[in-house]
């Protein structure tokens, strides 16, 4: 089958699985009855949502905003990274967890979780630091006995010569090396929302929870408002499983839950994004705070430099970097990579995300509270305390036979450890046929590389979109902008640009493709608000970069946002 469609049909298959946003709010508008309300669009939520409907649960999702927008929508994008420094805090079973959970990610979802080698340096010559490396790298390789290619080494000195200038300038002993796997969390989050929705849950973004009730039958009320259509709604249910994240001690109630607030803490990561590329093994290092790590590692043709770990008081939706965090990061690059190119003129973004900790009060430093997670039920909602991105698909698992449970049911959970997520499917043949499309088509290689890489499989949908085989701004195919609106629920400019798109994140932003998208989302939605929306977007990006600039005193080092724009005709 072509790829190209030879007439625009648009999107009527695409309907019976993805109904537009106000047929699906009258769908779930007419159900008198949801076994579960799931409250939270992240990683958890959506792969508690995607469990339970596969088990024939009638389930509801509401997030507040638009999935992946916080949590672990802005983490350090390592899956299998909390395994390391769960084994130097001798937390043998989160450890393995985690890496486990790591590994089910290889398998269900290669478009999205690729193996990438690490580097960690060693220049202790005592032998002691090198022997703890050795023996915690050796468990970790346990979990990959039947996969040589993700078995770890030692390289000598003489070994890593060749990445000399991306490694720490002091005289080093060698470098032990490991595979490990990078992803984007916003893809995986909307995956596993699309792979919920397949499976006959109900999803929908920026519907926020006002009023929670638990009534005399038994069943709780959940009273919500969707906030784009301003139109009020109540659901009636067996449970609520509150997946919030950082916000689960808020939900329904003016102020925290006492036990869920004592419960938890919260942890602010930054991260620095550098427009120079990296030619080398990404690395573990370690860092001047006890415990703590970096990583350095490629992303989006450059490099990206993380985490801080900052304790903070409240969550906040839209967490910024501080200024000493900036100079935290940037000044150890500078003194631990000082030939590698990432500095004051490479510099050009930060960003921050916020995630919640079991509290562990035996230490003030967060790096050592428990990535462990728990399930507390409280007056018929089911919370989520804790949690990480790597184990999603064990913890929803958990939960549900938590919530089998609860409900006096005896029928068996079944997992959904093996289950390819829906761009993973016919991965391998849908690949080779787009690329030969597409290498006869004209378009870049780059360009369609990326979209096989953000979309896997699911690059099938574009045969049902009319613009393709077109291209925006030379960066897109502008059928990926269709499919983020139709397929993947995005509402906002900021939705399709960050978290369909990840061009936030990217030296300029992904402005140069704004016109298009407004082009695009018009057809859609208001065109006014969305011209709104581009400049609320331009303001944060360009706040984000003064940002910067203010932390580490440069006068023009850091071009402006307008200098990225051009002379783009949605800013004239």
């Amino acid at each position: 089958m072509s790829f190209i469609p030879e007439n625009a049909e648009s999107t009527s298959s695409l309907r019976l699985l993805f109904e537009p946003r106000q047929e699906l709010l009258n769908k779930v508008k007419s159900s008198s009855f949801f076994d579960l309300v799931i409250i939270g669009g992240g990683i958890n939520g959506a792969a508690f949502a995607r469990l339970a409907a596969f088990n024939g649960l009638k389930t509801l999702l509401l997030e507040k905003n638009d999935y992946a927008s916080a949590g672990w929508g802005k983490s350090s994008r390592v899956i299998q990274g909390g395994g390391l420094p769960y084994l130097n805090r001798l937390d043998f079973r989160q450890a393995y967890k985690g890496i486990k959970a790591g590994q089910e990610l290889f398998s269900c979802a290669p478009h999205l979780v690729r193996p990438q080698r690490f580097l960690i340096p060693v220049a202790d010559r005592s032998c002691g630091k090198r022997l703890r490396i050795g023996l915690a790298l050796w468990l970790y390789s346990l979990v990959f006995a039947k996969s040589s290619e993700r078995r770890f080494g030692w390289l000598g000195s003489k070994d890593i010569a060749l990445y000399q200038d991306q490694l720490p300038q002091r005289e080093l002993e060698g470098a032990y090396f490991y595979l490990d796997g990078v992803t984007s969390e916003n893809r995986l989050v909307i995956e596993n929302i699309i792979a919920a929705r397949q499976e006959g849950a109900f999803c929908l973004n920026y519907c926020q929870v006002s009023h929670l009730k638990r009534l005399s039958d038994g069943q709780n009320l959940v009273a919500w408002k969707d906030q784009r259509s301003h139109q009020e709604f109540e659901t009636r249910c067996g449970l609520i499983v509150n997946c919030a994240g950082p916000w689960v001690p808020y939900i329904g109630r003016i102020t925290p839950a006492a036990r869920a607030g004592a419960a938890l803490v919260y942890s602010r990561g930054t991260h620095l994004l550098f427009n120079k590329k990296w030619n080398a093994p990404s690395l573990l290092l370690p860092s001047p705070k006890k415990g703590a790590h970096y990583f350095v590692w490629p992303f989006a043709g450059g490099t990206m430099v993380g985490s801080t770990d900052r304790e903070v008081k409240e969550p906040t939706f839209e967490p910024q970097p501080s200024n000493d965090e900036i100079v935290e990061l940037f000044d150890f690059v500078k003194e631990q990579l000082p030939a590698s190119g990432l500095n004051e003129d490479s510099l050009y973004y930060a960003y921050s995300g916020i995630k919640s900790l079991l509290n562990k009060r035996k230490t003030d430093n967060t790096f050592y509270f428990s990535g462990r997670h728990r399930w507390d039920y409280q007056n018929g909602m089911l919370n989520l305390l804790g949690g990480e991105l790597s184990t999603a698909a064990q913890t929803a698992y958990e939960g549900l036979k938590v919530a089998y449970k609860l409900a006096r049911y005896s029928g068996k959970v079944h997992p959904l450890f093996d289950r390819k997520l829906p761009g993973a499917g016919s991965l391998s043949a849908t690949t080779q046929e787009f690329i030969s499309e597409m290498s006869k088509s004209g378009v870049p290689e780059s360009i369609y590389i990326e979209a096989l890489e953000r979309l896997g499989s699911r690059v099938k949908y574009f045969r049902e979109m009319q613009s393709y085989p077109k291209v925006a701004a030379n960066s897109i195919l502008t059928a990926e902008i269709e499919v983020a609106i139709l397929i993947e629920q995005a509402e906002t400019l900021e939705d399709v640009l960050s978290r369909r798109l990840g061009l936030e994140y990217r030296y300029g932003h992904g402005l140069e493709v704004v016109p298009d998208i407004i082009d695009v989302m018009s057809n859609y939605k208001e065109r006014v608000g969305l011209e709104s929306e581009a400049t609320e977007y331009v303001n944060k990006v360009s706040s984000r970069r003064e940002l910067i600039k203010a932390a580490l005193k440069k006068k023009d080092k850091l071009p402006r946002v307008e200098a990225l724009r051009g002379s783009s005709k949605a800013f004239s």
